[in-house]
């Protein structure tokens, strides 16, 4: 069965052709940096933006399976993806590790949880076949953080509740005054 799922992984990957209209997708360190001057903009703006973290699930095992030649060009093609699936005006970075971070720029929590549940759904059906799932969670500038550390921790505390609520869901982080719900897979519902 692991020799179906390399074989199968491979030629999903060989059939993915680079798209020259992807949009790049950024380093780590180019990537906080950017966070930073998205949160200047927005704070001299007044304008919402929202922070995505995407963690793939048990993605260790899967490259253990694959072998990490697949699983790395299996990275790069959920970059590829995570690219062609934002707006152009979002960015999306490789963090270290599996892991992928994006900026939601000009999003209010309510329309960066529906991109967010897009970005989840539509995870899970493209990667359905090599069994890759992520779980996802959202922050909000300035409602879950009013500077990047802070941003960053309420995302990441949302991943954190998403994979103890069974993984391959969105969480948003809880305003400061409000407990925090893992949304259910696929959900739309604002809150």
């Amino acid at each position: 069965q692991d020799c179906d799922a390399v074989e199968t992984v491979a030629q999903m990957l060989s059939l993915a052709l680079p798209d020259p209209g992807l949009l790049p997708v950024y380093s780590e360190s180019l990537f906080l940096a950017r966070l930073e001057e998205e949160i200047a903009w927005a704070d001299r703006m007044a304008r919402p933006f929202c922070l995505l973290l995407v963690d793939p699930d048990l993605f260790l095992g899967i490259n253990r399976r694959l072998g990490r030649e697949l699983g790395d060009r299996l990275l790069d093609e959920v970059a590829d993806f995570l690219t062609d699936l934002v707006r152009e005006s979002d960015l999306v970075a490789r963090l270290e590790g599996d892991r992928f971070g994006l900026i939601l720029r000009e999003a209010d929590k309510k329309n960066g949880r529906k991109l967010a549940n897009q970005v989840t759904k539509a995870f899970r059906a493209r990667f359905a076949q090599p069994g890759l799932t992520a779980s996802t969670g959202l922050a909000a500038f300035p409602t879950d953080g009013r500077d990047a550390e802070e941003l960053w921790q309420a995302a990441e505390g949302a991943v954190v509740k998403s994979k103890r609520a069974g993984r391959a869901q969105l969480t948003v982080a809880p305003a400061f005054d409000e407990p925090a719900r893992p949304e259910a897979p696929g959900s739309l519902r604002p809150r």
